[in-house]
């Protein structure tokens, strides 16, 4: 007897046609249109929130030395900004690449137990993450502390810190305290701050600000315009 043969059956898998492929590729490129900005937000305000965390953390760490030493961590040579107060990280002169209170380093080394003569308790009042690189020159270089000493916040802005040097209670940040940034050069800050001033919380004697994401500031422009607008301030 012949065995019975089962019928054997045979699948047939369709391929992508062309149109079909060009379909799903122009979905995907949609899709990653509208995802990679989103994305690229998130984590700019990431980073923007981050900033701030640091400049809280460098905010308390500069108090906490005053209260300490009766005394902002300045050096013993300190230069200070046209309204009698000192800032570290900006210059006033674009042209001006050695001015001392252009380059935060010399308050890390400070508020870092680095500097003996102005930090003689040896108290390390901040450790921010280090950067293994080296800066690239003296308006950007890498997130954290570089080799050179600066501390820059994550998108590589050196982080800017005015204190009140002259005592007046009052302190005046060298960019912000000009009257074509800011429109009132005694405070430092932008017209439609006042009524923070007046409740106590922005008028104070230490001042931290970075360029922001755009990694630009521009003295012909209002506190809150043009390159300007992104700039993370610490009093606001």
């Amino acid at each position: 007897m012949k065995r019975n043969q089962k019928p054997i059956t045979q699948f047939q898998h369709g391929a992508f046609t062309l149109m079909e492929l060009l379909v799903v590729i122009a979905i995907i490129a949609i899709l990653a249109g509208i995802l990679i900005p989103v994305v690229g937000r998130a984590k700019t305000k990431a980073k923007v929130a981050a900033a701030r965390v640091e400049m809280a953390g460098l905010e308390l760490a500069i108090k906490s030395y005053h209260n300490d030493y009766s005394r902002w961590p300045y050096p013993s040579d300190p230069v200070a900004n046209s309204f009698g107060d000192l800032t570290f990280g900006y210059s006033e002169d674009p042209s001006d690449a050695s001015g001392s209170f252009r380059d935060n380093s010399l308050l890390m080394r400070i508020l870092m137990a680095e500097d003996p003569t102005r930090n003689p308790k040896k108290n390390i009042y901040i450790e921010p993450k280090e950067s293994l690189l080296e800066d690239i020159d003296n308006r950007s270089g890498f997130p954290g502390v570089s080799i050179s000493g600066r501390y820059h916040d994550p998108f590589g802005n050196p982080y800017i810190v005015s204190l009140d040097y002259n005592g007046d209670g009052n302190c005046t940040d060298a960019f912000y305290g000009q009257p074509g940034v800011t429109g009132n050069a005694s405070i430092g800050l932008v017209e439609s701050d006042l009524e923070y001033v007046l409740k106590g919380k922005a008028k104070g004697k230490v001042m931290i600000w970075t360029f922001g994401p755009d990694k630009e500031s521009s003295s012909g422009e209002g506190a809150m315009d043009g390159d300007n607008a992104d700039n993370i301030l610490s009093w606001r």
